[in-house]
């Protein structure tokens, strides 16, 4: 409840900024013509978010931080292209996003306030600027009011979080704070065989009594409960998971589809499971960050999959194949592919050799390598064989 009257405050703040800003800089410069105002405006406002965005980059690089992504403009960039292990998208100059690998608290403060930092320092520098006193002042404003802005406390409807909202996470209390340190400790290691039981089991039991932090994150933990092979537990989570919330907030849709893949990666996952997880993703809408969208298709495709409906499988999965995606979900929509095409007595063999080279460890990739599966079978839609596989699970013993 306080997290979204904070939110609600700092959109109202920023929209105050905003159109207060563009106010002051008319006064400042009238009686100058009206097209020469607009054009102070944009172009300022453009050298703005450059210099929010630049602070950010070169703060991250200082600090040492692992970039995982770095993107200038909107979702769809003109360019891309990696640099090492990270992935630069550049586009139009509205705005940045730049997600990074686990770093400690000083750090992520630094690079989080170094683009409020970089237009604070920037109107000092346009003050000194040998132009006129109405042009320096304006541009001064409105990096002023960029700075203010990045502090205010707001989340977009794709789910990015401004520096002041991250600022404002970074140091939660009580249960929150422990369910969040388990939920970063899990992430910033996933890739890890081991896990703890114990960490599942708080996390599990804070979703159960519906704290906020453990809800926003079920996809982490259906990883959890999945990786720890707590199966029966994971398909209550799936059965019982609520709807969205918010149909627009695109990081709450890209969780969902992150979740759907999870679970759907379980072998034999009774149809109902899949009937359900597919029925979710279409209703989900087209998302605007090309691998959210690509994500959000393949656990369809592996939702389909599991469904029985293999020819729809391949088609799902060819523009992921055609892009460029990280080694390990190459492997992942590979194998999805690979097990469609053994449903249907299709070649396989070439694509199976790729996603072996890749991964060997993955569990879909497993399943892929296996002789024979249950997956290249026709799934029986009776209850009585999801009841068999739940107790299987949980393991109990079927009753003849």
């Amino acid at each position: 409840m306080l997290e979204r009257i904070a939110y609600t405050a700092g959109e109202a703040a920023r929209r105050v900024l905003y159109v207060g800003s563009a106010v002051l800089v008319a006064l400042i410069m009238t009686p100058a013509p009206l097209l020469e105002i607009v054009a102070v405006i944009v172009v300022g406002t453009l050298i703005t978010l450059e210099a929010d965005a630049l602070g950010s980059l070169l703060a991250a690089l200082l600090v040492r931080a692992r970039i995982l992504e770095f993107r200038l403009g909107p979702a769809r960039p003109a360019i891309r292209f990696r640099i090492r292990r990270a992935q630069v998208s550049l586009g139009l100059p509205f705005g940045h996003w730049m997600e990074h690998g686990p770093a400690p608290t000083g750090r992520r403060v630094v690079f989080l306030l170094a683009g409020p930092v970089a237009n604070l320092v920037l109107a000092g520098v346009v003050v000194a600027v040998p132009v006129s006193s109405a042009m320096a002042s304006s541009l001064a404003v409105l990096c002023v009011a960029r700075a203010l802005e990045a502090l205010a406390p707001t989340r977009a409807k794709n789910g990015q979080l401004s520096a002041g909202a991250q600022l404002l996470e970074i140091r939660p209390h009580g249960q929150h704070a422990k369910i969040l340190r388990d939920l970063k400790d899990f992430g910033a290691s996933r890739d890890i065989a081991a896990h703890s039981p114990e960490r599942a089991g708080r996390v599990l039991a804070a979703y159960q009594e519906g704290v906020p932090i453990a809800r926003a994150n079920a996809h982490l933990l259906a990883m959890m409960l999945r990786r720890e092979g707590r199966i029966a537990e994971l398909m209550e989570l799936h059965e019982q998971l609520p709807a969205l919330t918010d149909a627009d907030d695109e990081a709450q849709a890209a969780a969902l589809a992150e979740l759907e893949w999870t679970v759907m990666t379980v072998p034999g996952v009774p149809v109902a499971e899949a009937d359900r997880a597919a029925g979710r993703l279409e209703q989900l809408p087209r998302l605007s960050r090309p691998d959210r969208h690509l994500s959000m298709v393949t656990a369809l495709a592996l939702a389909r999959l599991r469904q029985g409906r293999f020819a729809d499988v391949e088609p799902l999965c060819t523009d992921s194949l055609a892009g460029e995606l990280e080694p390990d979900k190459r492997a992942r929509v590979l194998a999805t592919v690979i097990l469609a095409r053994r449903a249907l007595r299709q070649p396989y063999q070439d694509l199976l050799a790729e996603a072996v080279s890749i991964s060997t460890d993955d569990d879909l990739v497993a399943e892929a390598a296996a002789p024979e599966t249950m997956t290249t079978q026709s799934p029986c839609r009776s209850s009585s064989s999801t009841t068999r596989s739940a107790a299987h699970w949980a393991g109990g013993k079927e009753m003849d």
